[in-house]
């Protein structure tokens, strides 16, 4: 919304999480404003730099806009003083939390971004985008148009990992297994249909066995280095009304930049049948019943933004079960 970009600083916060858990400035002066509600649906509150609340704590939607305005109007109204550049200093803020920085992304990994999206099937069987009407019963115009849009995550491959990725002595036409780091967080925190939908997690148990991804060499030249992953995984799990299952396709491009060191590209895609997900957080089946066509796509964010170095929805609750993901069995 360009009323956004001109008249505003947009954060997004883990209402939770600054709420409850984390123990530094930054919580402190969300607990102060009380501008967050822990709600799935989210929120949005306009506070001022010290501290000052200007709204009621609004949930997203229709009306944003004029909820907004009504902001501006309440900001306009302060004394100029505090309104201009300058006007207002805030404090040293301290020591960071360390659960909160233990969710700053590590040193030299690669971020990938994540699309999950919804699909369904022509009569024909060719692909098409999800429609209203391919969610249960009563979901609003609204909701659904929602769902059927692409839902983004982020993935996080730490340096020591992507490293193990390349081959010291690459020939073409030489196949090599991924690192089980690698396949255990792809399987456990990304090939997941609930993500982007709902709050509950699927797979997160899920172990080597479960699927199988294999890096071949395709080009080599002094400069670059090209592979191709191809791969799948059965995912399955129980649930409360029904069991929860995906098996998609995966494949991928890769080119490594060999004299830059570093990766140019880091593309997948994922595609395959998703059943019994996503749930809610109460484990209900929502908003989608039966079979259905899911994909998830993947690619290289190159020069990450402080925006593109949000840590992954997998890596909230334990970023250590994210970054070092072990073999439970």
């Amino acid at each position: 919304m360009q009323l956004v970009r001109d008249r505003f600083i947009a954060v997004a916060l883990d209402a939770r999480k600054e709420s409850g858990e984390y123990k530094d400035a930054d919580g402190d002066f969300i607990r102060a404003t009380k501008s967050v509600t822990t709600t799935a649906a989210g929120s949005v509150c306009v506070v001022t730099a010290d501290g000052r609340r200007l709204t009621s704590v609004n949930g997203p939607g229709q009306g944003m806009e004029q909820f907004l305005r009504s902001a501006l109007k309440s900001w306009d109204a302060l004394p100029e003083s505090e309104r201009k550049p300058g006007g207002l200093s805030v404090d040293v803020t301290g020591p960071m939390d360390a659960k909160r920085a233990a969710l700053v992304l590590p040193a030299g990994a690669l971020v990938i971004r994540v699309f999950n999206r919804h699909f369904g099937a022509e009569e024909s069987g060719a692909l098409r985008y999800a429609r209203h009407a391919d969610f249960i019963a009563g979901t609003g115009t609204s909701a659904a148009e929602r769902f059927a849009e692409a839902h983004n995550d982020f993935m996080w491959i730490p340096e020591s990992e992507w490293r193990a990725l390349v081959p010291v002595d690459p020939r073409v036409g030489e196949t090599q297994a991924v690192p089980v780091s690698f396949a255990l967080r792809l399987m456990r925190f990304h090939l997941d249909p609930c993500r982007g939908f709902s709050e509950s997690a699927a797979f997160t148990r899920s172990q080597p066995g479960a699927g199988r991804f294999a890096l071949a060499i395709t080009k080599v030249s002094a400069d670059r280095l090209s592979m191709q992953l191809d791969g799948s995984a059965s995912l399955t799990e129980s649930g409360r009304d029904e069991p929860s299952s995906y098996e998609p396709r995966l494949f991928g491009l890769l080119e490594f930049d060999r004299r830059a060191g570093k990766f140019a590209r880091f593309d997948m895609v994922a595609l395959g049948m998703a059943s019994g997900l996503p749930r809610d957080a109460n484990g209900v089946i929502t908003p989608r019943r039966g079979a259905y066509p899911l994909g998830i796509a993947f690619e290289l964010v190159a020069n990450p933004t402080a925006a593109e170095k949000l840590y992954p929805r997998g890596a909230r609750d334990n970023p250590t079960a994210y970054l070092e993901p072990k073999d439970r069995r």
